[in-house]
């Protein structure tokens, strides 16, 4: 397997999803304090803790080629199709007004991230 900026794009970008999602799913009201997001209450950190297995697989999805790189274009198209989702949703919602602008920098991360999988995969760095 040869390494090029996309892969190595996949796999960072993964690593730092499987992070965030173990985060979210030991310690929700730490993670919202970094990203300086407003905090919830208690109650709600369940969601953020199943969030956190969200974001985790994600990132898993961007890792595990490294262990079958046959899967590395599979799991680009994936990541990126869930990185769109998500920015597009964050940024409905924040638009909405049903989330505080915070939530902007995640959106904007997903959109980045998946623009630039786009663009490696379109030059052949997945195949």
């Amino acid at each position: 397997m040869s390494w090029n900026a996309g892969r190595l794009l996949l796999t960072g970008s993964g690593i730092c999803d499987l992070a965030t999602g173990a985060a979210l799913v030991t310690a929700p009201a730490w993670v919202f304090a970094v990203l300086r997001l407003p905090a919830l209450p208690e109650e709600s950190w369940i969601l953020m803790r199943w969030l956190g297995v969200f974001v985790g697989c994600v990132g898993f999805a961007g890792v595990w080629p490294n262990f079958a790189p046959a899967r590395h274009a599979a799991a680009a198209e994936i990541t990126t199709v869930a990185r769109l989702a998500v920015a597009g949703f964050l940024a409905v919602a924040v638009c909405g007004n049903a989330l505080p602008s915070a939530w902007l920098l995640v959106g904007t991360f997903d959109a980045i991230v998946a623009l630039a999988q786009l663009a490696f995969r379109a030059r052949g760095d997945y195949a």
